[in-house]
This record gives C-alpha cells, sequence and structure tokens, in this order.
C-alpha cells in the first residue's frame, strides 16, 4: 500500500477542491501504511481520493481493483467509489 500512496502522491497533494479535508493526506497515508492493516490503508486511500474528487490513470484504477480483490472487498467496491475516475 505504500507504494501506491506514494505513486498518488502527487495528486493527493494537488487536490484544490476539498482542500481542506485532504491536506497533509499524503503524509497521514503514508505513516498509515506503514503502522496499520494494509486493508485500512487501503480503504482510507480510496476515500481520500474519491474526496479529492482525483483523476488516476486506467493502470491505477485497474491495480486499485486489484487490491481491493485481494483485502476481501467486494468485486465493485472500487467502481463503487463514484468520483474515482479513470483518465479519459
Amino acid at each position: 500500500m505504500l507504494h501506491e500512496v506514494q505513486a498518488c502522491r502527487a495528486v493527493l497533494d494537488a487536490a484544490t477542491l476539498h482542500a481542506a479535508l485532504t491536506e497533509g493526506a499524503g503524509t497521514a497515508l503514508e505513516q498509515a501504511a506503514m503502522a496499520t492493516a494494509p486493508d485500512l490503508t487501503c480503504r482510507l486511500f480510496l476515500e481520500t481520493l474519491l474526496i479529492a474528487e482525483s483523476t488516476v490513470s486506467h493502470e491505477q484504477y485497474a491495480r486499485f481493483t486489484e487490491l481491493g480483490e485481494h483485502f476481501g472487498y467486494h468485486p465493485d467496491y472500487v467502481l463503487h467509489r463514484q468520483g474515482l475516475r479513470a483518465a479519459a
């Protein structure tokens, strides 16, 4: 999970919409990835990207779906994070 958080760090840090909710999120998620269960970090990470209304690459979206499956999330968990979308 730490790799995924670091890969999206620029997106998290550059979020301007809802900035008050995502300020410092990159650092907090990196710390969570090192100190808590990966499952929890993954959920927090996806929700933070959703709040930031981030656009991610198709590769990242596919990876997030794979991670969700790995952690036992419902197959549509990532899909239903409405607002999280793959770049066109």
